[in-house]
């Protein structure tokens, strides 16, 4: 994330279902970022 953010300005975060982990979440809320995951079926 910190790498991501040093090239780029990052508000937004989509990620694909693989990434819905609690500690993928904890780290982008840290960042106070908005993300968008698709619901798991």
């Amino acid at each position: 994330m910190d790498s991501a953010e040093a090239a780029v300005h990052v508000d937004n975060v989509l990620m694909d279902r693989e990434f819905d982990s609690q500690h993928i979440l904890e780290m982008i809320s840290q960042h106070d970022l908005s993300y968008v995951v698709p619901k798991r079926m």
